[in-house]
C-alpha cells in the first residue's frame, strides 16, 4: 500500500497536479501573474470566460438526460409486461428516490473543470434491532424478542475528487478502472464514525490503539488541490478539531480510510484500510462482494487522447485564450485612463501648481502657475486604441468558441460577421458534431459503466414498497419485486438529445409520414402510436402513457401468457374484417378523406 501512494503522488504532483491548480485558478477568477500587476499599478480585472465555457457545456451534458420522459429504459427483455414494469421502477427510483441530478451536476462540472470525473455507485444498507418484552399467557414468563428492521435500503451515486483516488498511471486501456492492477479510494471520516464501526465489530480494531495524529495527515498532494479549489476563500481543513489526547473533542478529528483493490493471482481482492497504517477488515474477492462482480466505479474523459488515462479539461484547453483576453482587456482600461487623465511634461523651477495638474480632472479645477507656456508645461501625447482593441477581442473571443465547442451558432446568437445561410448551416452542423460527441464520451466514459452496474444493484436489491406501488400502479401489475427484468439498458441521452424542437420536428416528419401510410397498412397505426409517444415529452408532458388511447386487446392475455406455437392442432382463426382505409373512422368518412386531393396524413391522423 505504501508503494502504490508513493508512485501515484509523486507522478501526481508532477504531471496532472498544476493542471488542476491552473483550471481551478482560471474557473474562480484568480489572475495568474497578479504581483506584476500589483506592482506595476495596471488594471487587474479578470475575464470570467473559463468559467461561462464551464458552466455552458456542464448545462448541456446534464440537460441532454432530461429531454425524454424516461431516462433510461430496458430492452430486449423476454417479457414485454415486465420490462414495462422494470422501465417505471428504474425511472421512478433514478428520478424520485435519489441524488441523480445533483451527481449528474457534479460529475459533468469534474469532467469539463479537470478533464476527468470519478464516479461511484452502491447500494446503503443500515438496520436497527428493536427489543420488545412480553409474557407467555400459559407460562407467565417474560419472553424478550428481537426485531430487525432496515433503516436505510437504496443505492447511491457519489463522485469522487480526482485527487482522492489513486491508479496506475501506465495502465492505458478503455477502462482504467477495471484494468488497473490496484484502484483506492482516500475517503476523509470522523473519528466518531471510525469508533462507531470498531463498536458494531464491522471493522477490526487495531492492536496496540491508533496514532490520531498521524492519520489525519493524508496524501500530501491532496492539501495542495484542495487549497486551489477553495478559490479565494479559507481552506476549512487548515485547523483540524480535536487532537490525540484532548477528550472528547477527538470525534470530531478527521482521519483518512482507504477503500482497497488490488489483484493477486487473477482474482481482484478488496478491503478497508485506516491510512497505509491498518487493514480493518477481511481481504475478500469482488465477485463475491459486489452484485455486478467489478469495481463499483468509473472515470470520465472530457477530452479522450490515445494512450492516457488523464484528460485534458477545458479550462487548460482554453488557458492561453483566457491570458490573452485579460491582458487586452486590462490594457485598454489601461490606455482609456491615460487618455483621460492625461499626462504632462513640467519644466523645473516654472512654479505651475503640480497638485492642480495631478487633480484637475474635477470640473471647476484652477491650476496657478508663475510662467505658462509651451516651453514649461507639454501634455504627453497618447494614442487611443480602443477601437482596434474591440476587434482583437472580438477575435479572441471567436476563438474560445471555437475550442469550446460552443459557437454562436449554437448558443442562439447572430454570428458577428455576415455569414451566408450555407455558412451558418455549416458552423451550426460542426458545432453539434462537437456537442455530441462530447456528450457521447461523457456516456460511454462515465454515465453507462456505473448505471449498469446500478441496474444490476436494482434486479437484485429493490424492495423499496413505494417505488414498487408507483410502477405497479402505471402498468396494472402487482407491486412485486421478482417482476424487475433483465435486459439491455438504453440511456436516453446523446446525440440530437439536446435540440428538443429539431428533434420534434424529426418526429412529427415521421408521424406525418407513417399516418400516410396507415391506408395501405393499418398495422403502422401501432408505429404511430409509439412514434407519438417520444413526441409527447418534447413538449412537456409526463407519463405520456395517460395520454394514449388503449389498444382494443389490451389485456386480453395474463402477464407471461404464451401464444399458442404453430402446428400444434389449434383451429385455425378466420380471416379478420378488411380494415377500413382509415382506422378508428366510419367506412363513409374514411373513403372520403382517403379521396380528397390535398389531404396530408397529418390532417387524416387529425381526423382520427
Amino acid at each position: 500500500m505504501n508503494d502504490s501512494t508513493t508512485y501515484c503522488e509523486d507522478y501526481r504532483s508532477v504531471n496532472i497536479d498544476p493542471a488542476h491548480r491552473r483550471a481551478d485558478d482560471a474557473y474562480h477568477g484568480k489572475l495568474e501573474n497578479l504581483t506584476e500587476y500589483i506592482d506595476r499599478g495596471r488594471s487587474m480585472l479578470f475575464i470570467p470566460k473559463t468559467q461561462i465555457q464551464v458552466d455552458k457545456w456542464v448545462k448541456t451534458f446534464v440537460n441532454s438526460f432530461y429531454q425524454s420522459d424516461d431516462i433510461v429504459t430496458v430492452d430486449y427483455s423476454l417479457d414485454e409486461a415486465k420490462e414495462r414494469f422494470t422501465n417505471e421502477v428504474l425511472n421512478r427510483r433514478i428520478e424520485g428516490k435519489t441524488t441523480f441530478f445533483m451527481f449528474l451536476t457534479n460529475l459533468a462540472h469534474a469532467t469539463v473543470k479537470y478533464g476527468n470525473g470519478v464516479a461511484k455507485t452502491g447500494w446503503e444498507y443500515q438496520e436497527k434491532t428493536e427489543k420488545s418484552v412480553y409474557t407467555d399467557q400459559e407460562t407467565g414468563q417474560s419472553v424478550e424478542t428481537s426485531t430487525v428492521s432496515p433503516v436505510v435500503d437504496k443505492p447511491f451515486f457519489e463522485v469522487i475528487p480526482f485527487e482522492q483516488i489513486q491508479i496506475d498511471y501506465r495502465c492505458t486501456s478503455t477502462d482504467p478502472v477495471q484494468d488497473s492492477p490496484f484502484f483506492r479510494q482516500w475517503t476523509p471520516m470522523y473519528v466518531t464514525d471510525v469508533q462507531e464501526k470498531f463498536d458494531s465489530k464491522e471493522w477490526k480494531k487495531p492492536r496496540g490503539g491508533v496514532d490520531w495524529d498521524k492519520l489525519s495527515d493524508g496524501p500530501w498532494t491532496l492539501d495542495l488541490v484542495r487549497k486551489s479549489r477553495q478559490g479565494g476563500m479559507a481552506d476549512p481543513a487548515d485547523s483540524n478539531i480535536g487532537s490525540g489526547s484532548d477528550g472528547p473533542a477527538l470525534s470530531y478529528r478527521q482521519v483518512w480510510v482507504v477503500e482497497n483493490y488490488f489483484r493477486s493471482g487473477g482474482t481482484d481482492w478488496t478491503f478497508i484500510s485506516l491510512g497505509d497504517e491498518h487493514i480493518l477488515t477481511e481481504p475478500e474477492p469482488v465477485t463475491k462482494k459486489f452484485v455486478h462482480g467489478k469495481r463499483p466505479f468509473s472515470i470520465t474523459k472530457f477530452n479522450p487522447e490515445s494512450f492516457r488515462v488523464y484528460s485534458v479539461g477545458l479550462p487548460e484547453m482554453l488557458f492561453g485564450l483566457q491570458t490573452e483576453t485579460n491582458a487586452r482587456r486590462n490594457q485598454r482600461i489601461d490606455n482609456v485612463n491615460l487618455c483621460i487623465s492625461k499626462q504632462w511634461i513640467v519644466r523645473r523651477g516654472a512654479g505651475i501648481q503640480l497638485g492642480s495638474i495631478v487633480s484637475g480632472g474635477r470640473a471647476g479645477a484652477v491650476t496657478l502657475g508663475d510662467q505658462i507656456g509651451e516651453e514649461a508645461i507639454r501634455e504627453i501625447s497618447m494614442t487611443d486604441v480602443t477601437a482596434s482593441s474591440y476587434k482583437e477581442e472580438d477575435i479572441t473571443d471567436r476563438n474560445i468558441e471555437e475550442v469550446s465547442g460552443h459557437s454562436a451558432n449554437t448558443l442562439g446568437v447572430q454570428a458577428p460577421d455576415r455569414q451566408t445561410a450555407t455558412a451558418s448551416a455549416i458552423a451550426a452542423s460542426s458545432a453539434g458534431e462537437d456537442e455530441a460527441f462530447r456528450i457521447k464520451c461523457f456516456i460511454e466514459t462515465g454515465i453507462r459503466p456505473v448505471l449498469e452496474m446500478w441496474y444490476d444493484n436494482e434486479v437484485e436489491m429493490e424492495n423499496d414498497p413505494d417505488v414498487l406501488a408507483y410502477a405497479a400502479i402505471n402498468t396494472g401489475l402487482p407491486p412485486d419485486e421478482t417482476l424487475i427484468a433483465r435486459g439491455e439498458l438504453v440511456i436516453n441521452a446523446g446525440m440530437g438529445s439536446t435540440n428538443k424542437e429539431l428533434k420534434a420536428s424529426k418526429i412529427e416528419r415521421s408521424l406525418d409520414r407513417c399516418i400516410q401510410l396507415i391506408p395501405a397498412a393499418p398495422e403502422f397505426a401501432q408505429t404511430a402510436k409509439e412514434l407519438f409517444r417520444d413526441l409527447l415529452p418534447l413538449n412537456g408532458a409526463k407519463n405520456v402513457d395517460r395520454y394514449l388511447p388503449q389498444s382494443p386487446n389490451a389485456g386480453a392475455a395474463p402477464v407471461g401468457a404464451a401464444a399458442i406455437p404453430p402446428g400444434s392442432g389449434a383451429e385455425p382463426s378466420a380471416a379478420p374484417a378488411a380494415a377500413p382505409l382509415t382506422p378508428n373512422l366510419p367506412a363513409g368518412l374514411s373513403q372520403e378523406t382517403a379521396s380528397t386531393p390535398n389531404m396530408g396524413g397529418f390532417a387524416r391522423g387529425m381526423l382520427m
